[in-house]
């Protein structure tokens, strides 16, 4: 690793937080130590024994498409992918766009008749969606949850589950706005793309009872959830959105957005000229909120480790369907970091 480091021309830490798909490292930086660390033949995170037998191994991961958290997980994944190929393992990826659980459970469908042997979804909190993944464990395929939890997850018997607290990362948001917010009332806009997802959900509930218990003179203006633009994107939906709420609230002192277009929010509130002025706590460290973190548009980011949360889960299912090694326990828990402009390289 101290090679590495030397070669790029970065500290140990930041190499480890690269190789290990940490939060706190500029994207561009992190592509060159993993660059490097592959010519030099460093291996991060598979200590992988020999395949043990001839068949192939076929494992599958449905995921959202999207940015921010999506595609960093889709980096873990294809990081994954190329080294357990020399290993006779193939992993079958499936994205499904948007929000409803039809389009998840016909992803799930179609990757089950690939022949897969251990499945690692992301899923939406959906009966349908649980009923299904249950039927896949009591099958004897072992499941992995990743990045998202749902009500009644012990249902599922799922292998383990990978990823965030996200009832600690919405305490955690509150805690950052405390710090952040100049002393007075704060006029509070949320905004969210699914209560679907477990994750923004819980990021919410956490954030609003962390308020309460901290007893901060907050009055939320409104609860919005992202809409499509009129070409469809996603991203241009929520930019519209938050643009006409901003400037319909004059008011507003701080914004928490929850769900992965923050950076299409940043760059609503750096179009309004409100940047710096304009508290705004949201997650996950990818480009577009980096360039939100350096113009002021977010002044603070809580990240999730996305980049191992495509990562670990192939590994956590190669080690148990390869090597019959189970996960060393049944919620394995990625940190909350907090990453502010003069921490965020």
């Amino acid at each position: 690793m101290e090679q590495i480091a030397n070669t790029v021309g970065v500290s140990r830490g930041t190499v480890d937080r690269a190789l290990h798909g940490r939060a706190g490292v500029n994207p561009q930086v992190a592509e060159q130590i993993i660059t490097v660390a592959k010519q030099l033949g460093y291996r991060a995170g598979f200590d992988i024994k020999p395949v043990r037998r001839q068949k192939k191994l076929i494992l599958g991961f449905v995921l959202r498409e999207g940015l921010g958290v999506w595609a960093d997980m889709m980096i873990g994944i294809e990081r994954a992918a190329a080294e357990l190929a020399e290993y006779n393992v193939e992993i079958i990826v499936r994205r499904f766009a948007g929000y409803k659980p039809e389009t998840e459970l016909q992803c799930i469908n179609e990757i089950m008749n690939q022949g897969i042997e251990g499945l690692a979804v992301a899923p939406i909190n959906d009966v349908r969606v649980k009923a299904r993944l249950t039927e896949i464990t009591a099958s004897g395929i072992p499941v992995v949850l990743v990045n998202q939890e749902m009500n009644g997850a012990e249902e599922v018997r799922a292998l383990c589950y990978f990823g965030s607290d996200y009832m600690l990362a919405g305490r955690t948001a509150a805690g950052m706005l405390k710090l952040c917010h100049p002393p007075g009332r704060i006029e509070l806009g949320v905004f969210c793309a699914s209560k679907n997802m477990f994750s923004q959900s819980t990021r919410i509930t956490g954030f609003l009872q962390e308020i309460d218990r901290l007893g901060l003179n907050c009055h939320l203006i409104d609860l919005l959830n992202f809409s499509r633009g009129t070409d469809g994107s996603q991203a241009l939906g929520t930019y519209d959105l938050a643009l006409a709420f901003l400037k319909k609230h004059p008011e507003i002192t701080a914004v928490y957005t929850v769900g992965g277009q923050s950076g299409a929010v940043a760059t609503a509130i750096y179009d309004s000229g409100r940047a710096g002025e304009i508290i705004h706590i949201t997650f996950d460290m990818h480009q577009s909120n980096l360039e939100g973190l350096q113009n002021g548009s977010i002044t603070v980011l809580i990240g999730q480790e996305s980049v191992a949360q495509g990562y670990q889960p192939l590994k956590i299912l190669y080690d148990y369907c390869a090597n019959g090694i189970a996960p060393p326990s049944s919620r394995i828990l990625v940190k909350s970091e907090i990453i502010i402009p003069q921490n965020a390289y």
